[in-house]
């Protein structure tokens, strides 16, 4: 039986683990971060006609807001949105490649978009792609609402501690620059270099999976998109 190592968490991931369970793996959740949300304003959250997220957190930040369901929604893929569809929210448009520049150039293909219309980005406090400056350097409008942030965390569960004295992981999968870079980071910590040396690890884009070769290509060894597994391609399609 393949073991696999999903880093985020069983609330965030139970169809994938269930998807994959029937499919004959043994799950791993190890969340590598804790997020905490923020208190943020907008002077008038009726006059949001066109929103932008790059996370499931942006997502949870809209309906905390309580923005307005035909308000048109930028999201980086169709799962970091699903909240918001089982809301209610219908006007939503992704890529069919989860990345932010995937995500950057799919709005600049949008023709009908009207550049006096301020896009409402609500993002986290650290960012890996400056939307706001490429998109205003094109002549739109970004107001940034940050809404959350995070903490990595400087250690791996004892949990994850302990399956790894027994057992080693044929799969990791990674799902943003933040996630590889903590992950890279906690294996180090941890002196588990060795141990990963030949999982493959499996990144949500190929601009991530680049990212990391380029990062942390002379430890792992194995480095490919989700689009190289048929199984998590059609999981996520």
């Amino acid at each position: 039986m393949k073991k696999i190592l999903i880093t985020r968490s069983k609330e965030r991931s139970q169809d994938l683990n269930v998807f994959l369970i029937k499919n004959g793996y043994q799950t791993f959740n190890e969340t590598l971060f804790d997020e905490f949300d923020l208190d943020f304003l907008v002077e008038d959250f009726s006059k949001i006609k066109i929103v932008l997220i790059t996370s499931f957190y942006g997502a949870k930040a809209i309906l905390k807001a309580n923005i307005s369901k035909n308000a048109l929604i930028f999201a980086v893929g169709k799962f970091s949105c699903q909240e918001l569809v089982k809301a209610g929210y219908q006007n939503i448009k992704y890529p069919q490649l989860a990345s932010a520049k995937n995500l950057h150039d799919y709005i600049l293909n949008e023709q009908f978009l009207d550049k006096k219309t301020s896009i409402y980005y609500f993002r986290g406090q650290e960012i890996a792609f400056d939307f706001k400056t490429k998109l205003e350097d094109l002549d739109y409008k970004i107001n940034e609402i940050i809404c959350y942030k995070i903490n990595p965390k400087d250690k791996f569960s004892p949990e994850l501690i302990g399956f790894t004295q027994q057992e080693k992981f044929d799969e990791v999968l990674l799902y943003s620059k933040n996630s590889a870079l903590i992950f890279y980071k906690l294996v180090k910590n941890h002196n588990m270099l060795e141990y990963f040396k030949n999982s493959k690890i499996l990144c949500i884009s190929e601009e991530l999976a680049d990212f990391l070769r380029e990062t942390a290509g002379d430890y792992f060894l194995k480095i490919a998109s989700f689009d190289n597994s048929k199984l998590l391609k059609k999981f996520y399609e």
